[in-house]
Order: C-alpha cells, then sequence, then structure tokens
C-alpha cells in the first residue's frame, strides 16, 4: 500500500512538474495581459504580464518579445528601455540588448538621441551606439523636438548641447502685449497688426509658447490663457476670428478635417469653421488616426467613423491605430483588431 501510495505520489509530483512550463506560457499568453500600450511604428505594443512583467507583441497578436522586463517603454526609433531591476538599458526590435544595463533613468529616442541618467542623477544625452554626445549635467531632460529639447527652468538645448532660445512659430504672426496692472495679470494678442483679443491670467505669464500652431491645420492657432483651469480659444487667423472661446480643452491637431474639443458639459467633434461636425457621443476621446477616433463612454470605449457612426463594438479598452492596427479587451482578454475591426487572436 505503501509502494502504491508513493508511486501516485511521484506520478502526481511529475505531472506538475512537466505542466509547470505550460501553466507559465499560458500566465504570459498576451491575451491575459493586465495592460497594453499602442502599436508603434516598429509594428510592437508594449503589455505588462500578470506577474508584473513587461513583453512585446506583434501584429499577429503573438509574443515577439517575451515578458521578462521589470519595466519597458514604448520602441521609438528602432530601440526600446527596458529594466533588470535599477539600471536600464536598451533593446531592439528583436529583443537584443543592444545597450547595456547602465543608467539610472532613460528616455526614448528622439532624433537619434536619448536622454540618461547617470547615478548622480544629472541628466545627459546618448546617440543609439551608446556614445556620451552630451555630458551629464542637467537636472530635468526633455525630448528633442525640431532639433531642441527642454531641459528646465525655461532653457534649451539644441543636439550639440549649447544653449539656445526655442523659436516659437506663433512669433512670426503674434504679438503679445503686456498691460498688466498692480491688480491684474493681462496681455493683449495682436495678429499681423489686428487685434485678437485681451487675455486675464490668474496666475502665471503669458507668451508666444500659449499659441500653438494647430497641426493638420494651415491657419488654426490653439491660444491657452488659463490652463490650469482649462481655457482655450481656436483662433482662425485666415479670417482674423476667435471661433471658439473658453473650452476647457482643444486638441492641436486637425485630422480627417476635424477637431476634438471639450467644454464644462460635454466632448465632441468640431470642423475647421468651429462649428460641431459630430454631436457629444462620449466622455473623452482621441484625434481620428487612420480615418477612426477612439472614443470612452464612462467604463467603456469604442471607435468611430468620421461621420459619427460608430463602426466597432463596445470594448472595455482600446488603443488607437498605428500601422492598421490596435489592441483591445473584450470579455477581460486583450486582442489585436484590424481597421475592419476582426479579431486577429
Amino acid at each position: 500500500m505503501k509502494k502504491m501510495l508513493a508511486s501516485i505520489l511521484c506520478c502526481m509530483l511529475l505531472i506538475l512538474t512537466m505542466s509547470a512550463p505550460a501553466l507559465a506560457g499560458s500566465m504570459l499568453d498576451f491575451r491575459y495581459a493586465d495592460s497594453v500600450a499602442a502599436f508603434t511604428e516598429e509594428g510592437l505594443a508594449r503589455f505588462q504580464a500578470p506577474n508584473g512583467l513587461y513583453g512585446y507583441v506583434n501584429t499577429k497578436g503573438e509574443i515577439a518579445i517575451d515578458a521578462v522586463f521589470q519595466s519597458a517603454s514604448d520602441f521609438s526609433e528602432g530601440l526600446a528601455s527596458v529594466s533588470n531591476g535599477s539600471l536600464r538599458g536598451f533593446i531592439d526590435t528583436t529583443g537584443a540588448l543592444v545597450l547595456d544595463y547602465q543608467w539610472k533613468y532613460t528616455s526614448n529616442f528622439s532624433e537619434g538621441l536619448a536622454a540618461v541618467q547617470n547615478a548622480d542623477f544629472k541628466w545627459g544625452y546618448i546617440d543609439k551606439t551608446g556614445t556620451l554626445v552630451i555630458d551629464y549635467q542637467f537636472s530635468t531632460s526633455g525630448d528633442f523636438e525640431n532639433g531642441v529639447a527642454y531641459i528646465g527652468k525655461d532653457s534649451y538645448i539644441d543636439t550639440a548641447g549649447n544653449a539656445v532660445t526655442p523659436e516659437y512659430p506663433s512669433a512670426a504672426l503674434f504679438t503679445i502685449e503686456d498691460i498688466s496692472t498692480a491688480y491684474q495679470s493681462k496681455f493683449r494678442v495682436s495678429c499681423n497688426g489686428m487685434p485678437v483679443g485681451e487675455y486675464i491670467l490668474d496666475y502665471g505669464s503669458f507668451s508666444h509658447k500659449n499659441i500653438v500652431a494647430v497641426e493638420g491645420s494651415e491657419s488654426l492657432w490653439r491660444i491657452e490663457y488659463d490652463g490650469y483651469r482649462g481655457n482655450y480659444d481656436l483662433y482662425d487667423a485666415a479670417s482674423n476670428r476667435l471661433l471658439m472661446t473658453g473650452m476647457t480643452n482643444i486638441d492641436p491637431v486637425c485630422s480627417e478635417g476635424l477637431i476634438f474639443v471639450h467644454t464644462s458639459a460635454h466632448a465632441y467633434y468640431a470642423d475647421e469653421t468651429g462649428s460641431m461636425a459630430i454631436p457629444p457621443l462620449s466622455t473623452s476621446a482621441y484625434a481620428f488616426k487612420e480615418g477612426f477616433a477612439l472614443n470612452y463612454l464612462n467604463d467603456h470605449c469604442f471607435f468611430i467613423n468620421t461621420e459619427g457612426t460608430i463602426m466597432s463594438p463596445m470594448y472595455e479598452r482600446a488603443t488607437e491605430f498605428c500601422g492598421g492596427f490596435a489592441t483591445v479587451k473584450l470579455n477581460g482578454m486583450w486582442h489585436v483588431i484590424d481597421t475592419t475591426f476582426s479579431l486577429l487572436n
């Protein structure tokens, strides 16, 4: 009897031992991920497995890079920042470690450079070979955009590390006059010599960085005059008209001729004249991307087309399309979809 019991226990132990790798594999299945990011241009989406580790999935819904990293960033310019503990390095799209773990913190690559922090908590910039191009010297770092990066305290550098003063596109059109009094911060804004308006700020100052060109439009500008409380205007330089005033948010992106805006009461899409093009459908939303916009309605989300028609099922969570693919959570499981909203895994 004892021999039989021992044999049974040995068999059970053998079965458990053999099934352990399969169990671990299923727990790391992309479908059971706790969270998933959007796809990047590299065709990879970062996910977090139930064990807390990070990996990457491809557009077929297959795990392309195993979840073995304690933290990870999205891919950018072919590389992603990952950690194996207290230090960070960079991997390529095959998952190979190309820049060894050696930095406390890192940013993604932008314009060929990435900000990295050393043991003394100072930031510098490296190129894709890991060569230190700009020495460790900054307490703050930002990504490069149009050859300029923000390094804190209204200071900027170029890709060689030289201090520069950024040129705001709005400076060519807009004149800002400080007409503040001892009791009120007030600024008069003109465009090509024509008055736009006078803006009262409850805090801070007003400069050309408060006026941002709307991407995808030839003449629209977003004016932020009290971002803390959420006050934005939409201005058309071609007609010298304020199209919207006092909005709680205006997305500085015009995609498919539509701009996502927020009022204190609801959110909707406006056209380039400032008129409502798609009535409120959601509590929050994103700009149109590849013909569709992701909208959230309380705890669920869906995709709409440029006519405002709901094109997809209701998902628990979703990401925007990139290269024709997006990730969605449906019935507690993550999937990859294409622009026909078919599940690919």
